[in-house]
């Protein structure tokens, strides 16, 4: 008698490295080399914290799609095993991350490093990440974890990777000279100073970070990016603001049981807090120092688009233009998807005059993925262009 029955879809995909250890080596997935226009993603809810139903994983991966958002890093810890079918559904690149993060801990006291105890922690989560998410076709690069330096505890983490599935990469900012590490990676590097010799495909697994006014120098970044092949993309930190629905309190400290705010450092501290030990503590003023610094979403914590979000949207869609010759009416369009035509979509152009349009119209152009071609756009030059 079945006791207990399970299942799972699988997927059929090639993850490899071709022409490694040479300037032209490339990620590529079924033989195409791909771009990640990523986000980093926390699991964060406004109402309910780190919980998040299906239904919400489904908007946030809706609201990617319609970013031109096509990667995720899951920072800096496994999702929720549905976050992963519904990237399998929607078509999603994961980079998959293991529960490991000593952060400043690393130089101070170096954690997890090669202390004993640790090594074997480290690698027990990523060996649970490895075997719990192995047949998601999205996952197509391991991470060991993030900001833990490096020693036996990485090590371990990254001999499991390799010689446990050959059918992914392996990322690890920490330690790009690791031979078991396949791809480089830095964070927020300067524009310009991306790593274009390292001998192995390049990413930034953050960049752009996306706190209070931010996110500028999008374009100049991705000018570098689709200048130079070796240069594949990256995740910007982060998708969506960590912050929670806090009580507004009235001047007695009463609240009315509906009113919020989005709250963040020690917006949530009133009062004392007695520990399990009997020992009572006032929190009614601590604040750890970082401010807002949780608060860097492109998206609100509602899900509501902030205007960075329009600007990622922007320069992360597949089919770019840019102006070739004006008096032709001649721009060149490039489509960067590997297996879309532009033909599947239909192209809509406009002329704008002084904020008003005055001549609009639709074109069926048919550019094959991976290529470019030389539109003329039949609008007519308005008599008075010359006096604009």
């Amino acid at each position: 008698m079945t006791k207990e029955a399970t299942q799972t879809d699988v997927g059929f995909r090639e993850v490899e490295i071709t022409d490694a250890n040479t300037d032209d080596a490339r990620l590529r997935v079924n033989g195409k080399v791909i771009t990640i226009t990523g986000v980093n993603r926390h699991e964060n809810d406004p109402q309910d914290g780190w919980y998040l139903t299906e239904e919400d994983m489904r908007k946030d991966i809706e609201l990617m799609k319609e970013l031109n958002i096509n990667a995720v890093r899951t920072s800096h810890y496994p999702n929720d095993p549905t976050f992963y079918k519904l990237c399998d559904e929607y078509g999603i690149y994961v980079m998959d991350e293991a529960n490991v993060e000593s952060h400043n801990g690393r130089s101070q006291y170096k954690v997890p490093g090669s202390l004993p105890g640790y090594v074997e922690a480290a690698e027990d989560r990523a060996i649970n990440m490895l075997e719990r998410d192995k047949n998601y076709p999205c996952v197509i690069m391991w991470s060991p974890g993030n900001e833990t330096g490096a020693g036996d505890s990485l090590q371990a983490e990254i001999d499991y990777f390799q010689n446990n599935d050959d059918t992914r990469v392996v990322h690890y900012q920490g330690w790009n000279d690791n031979a078991g590490v396949d791809v480089w990676s830095n964070m927020y590097p300067n524009i310009g100073k991306q790593v274009k010799n390292s001998k192995k495909p390049y990413l930034m697994c953050e960049y752009l970070h996306a706190m209070g006014n931010s996110c500028g120098g999008m374009k100049e970044y991705w000018e570098e990016i689709r200048a130079n092949g070796i240069l594949q993309g990256g995740f910007i930190w982060d998708f969506v603001d960590q912050s929670y629905n806090t009580p507004i309190l009235d001047s007695d400290g009463n609240w009315d049981g509906k009113s919020t705010y989005w709250g963040y450092d020690g917006d949530w501290n009133h009062g004392t807090y007695t520990d399990a030990d009997g020992n009572t503590k006032d929190y009614s003023s601590w604040k750890s120092g970082n401010t807002d610094f949780c608060v860097n979403g492109i998206i609100s914590p509602d899900r509501t688009l902030q205007p960075e979000a329009y600007e990622v949207k922007r320069i992360y869609q597949a089919l770019q233009m840019r102006l070739k010759d004006l008096a032709s009416r001649t721009v060149t369009i490039s489509n960067e998807w590997i297996a879309t035509n532009a033909n599947e979509y239909t192209m809509k152009w406009e002329v704008v005059k002084n904020g008003t349009s005055v001549e609009n119209g639709t074109m069926d152009v048919d550019i094959p993925a991976g290529e470019s071609k030389d539109v003329v756009i039949p609008f007519t030059t308005p008599t008075d262009a010359a006096k604009r």
